[in-house]
């Protein structure tokens, strides 16, 4: 991402509306641009959830169809086809994302990041996904109590309270630590890490990380939390992570995160972003989750919000409060409005854009589409731990990268430039 040659900025401003304007390369070029998504469910199957499992099944309809609405050409329209069609390929975002889902649980007792249900990765190729994801959810994954307002054919188990995680065993909504395994199942060679044996402590109720055979102390109930995961079990979720994708972990709990890799009660998401770099993948998280101080109502801790939050913010990601006040009471959140906006996240595929050399401090300057983008204003929340920004652009010199916030955020195959005087070499001055 080098300056631009005036004689780049002219040709650009001649091709007026001329639709084969399309075929030249302008703006950024998006090296590391990758249409391919993962996306993770992370379904809290704890018995206080019964009501936003039916909830989202039934609106799962205005998740799918954010990018679905239109299917792209069988084959990729090249220079010798008709230019409308090209046209409408590039211009047709949603159809040009090429997703995979799959369902598992906050569980890390029983379900430990593995897939639920059969076929446990749905494709934009598969007919019926919205079928089928409502009978992996209802059937496998959510804690159901009664008869779902759903129709669902299950091919394996059914509805019903035996989906419920049963915390007199220890369960706990671990929604990082299941992201973290579904990931470990999901390749050949996993990191060392996913391998680390735990035990479950009864008196504490709580997990504690031991060497292979050091079982403690058997007095004090602490017993070894059985078939967490073995030689065998990256073999789980084969095919659901694919080589350059995006992975977007969508976390629905009314309880905040207690993942047992994270240090007492601590808002911090330490040693988790370490470990999930291992895997080489772009992440970007939502999360309809609990707000603390207002329509708590399974009394999440602040300290446990805090993860999921920190999570969303550091991943340019999106949280949306599970329930909302509605006079004097509390109500669910509309769950076809946060699906949306979570369908919507998939835009963030391209929001990172790497610089080839380091530049003049305050000599950036961003356009989308033709349109300056302001630089964001940002500021510590000690809370999270991190930065938190409004809409525009961002430097981060640790990864010599602009990264484009909120609103700012280009819709897929936007024309995004990024202007800088490098700090060595020519050229010394903006062309404009």
């Amino acid at each position: 991402m080098t300056l631009r040659p005036v004689a780049c900025l002219a040709l650009t401003l001649l091709a007026g509306c001329n639709p084969y304007s399309y075929f030249r390369l302008t703006g950024y070029l998006q090296e590391g641009f990758s249409n391919k998504a993962d996306i993770l469910f992370v379904i809290d199957n704890s018995p206080s959830m019964v009501d936003e499992a039916d909830a989202l099944a039934v609106n799962f309809d205005s998740f799918i169809e954010t990018f679905t609405a239109e299917q792209p050409p069988s084959s990729t329209p090249t220079l010798t086809d008709d230019a409308e069609r090209y046209i409408r390929y590039v211009n047709d975002r949603t159809g040009n994302v090429n997703y995979q889902l799959g369902i598992t649980t906050t569980d890390g007792y029983d379900d430990a990041g593995r897939l639920q249900g059969k076929p446990k990765v749905l494709g934009k190729t598969d007919n019926n996904v919205r079928q089928k994801f409502d009978n992996n959810l209802l059937c496998n994954a959510a804690c159901v109590t009664s008869t779902p307002t759903v129709d669902v054919t299950c091919t394996t188990g059914s509805p019903g309270p035996q989906n419920c995680a049963n915390t007199i065993q220890g369960s706990a909504e671990e929604g990082i630590e299941a992201v973290y395994m579904a990931m470990c199942r999901a390749v050949d060679n996993p990191p060392d890490a996913c391998f680390q044996p735990w035990y479950f402590n009864t008196e504490s109720g709580s997990y504690e990380a031991r060497p292979p055979g050091d079982t403690g102390d058997t007095d004090a109930g602490t017993v070894e939390a059985q078939d967490y995961f073995a030689e065998g079990d990256p073999a789980d979720n084969s095919g659901f992570l694919r080589e350059g994708s995006v992975v977007i972990p969508v976390v629905i709990t009314d309880e905040g995160d207690q993942s047992r890799r994270i240090g007492g009660r601590s808002g911090d998401t330490f040693p988790y972003p370490a470990l999930f770099s291992e895997f080489g993948h772009r992440m970007s998280w939502a999360v309809i989750g609990p707000n603390a101080d207002t329509c708590n109502t399974a009394g999440a801790a602040d300290w446990g919000v805090n993860r999921y939050k920190k999570m969303v913010n550091d991943s340019n990601g999106v949280y949306i409060d599970i329930a909302e006040p509605d006079g004097q009471n509390c109500k669910t959140t509309d769950f076809g409005d946060a699906l949306t906006k979570i369908g919507n996240l998939l835009r963030g595929l391209a929001d990172t854009f790497p610089l080839r050399t380091t530049p003049v401090d305050g000599s950036i300057v961003v356009q989308v589409n033709g349109k300056m983008v302001a630089e964001a204003h940002c500021e510590y929340d000690e809370s999270l731990a991190s930065n938190v920004c409004d809409d525009g652009w961002v430097y981060d010199a640790a990864s010599n990268t602009v990264v484009l916030k909120g609103d700012a955020v280009p819709e897929f195959n936007a024309d995004v430039r990024v202007w800088y005087l490098p700090a060595s070499g020519v050229p010394r001055t903006l062309p404009f």
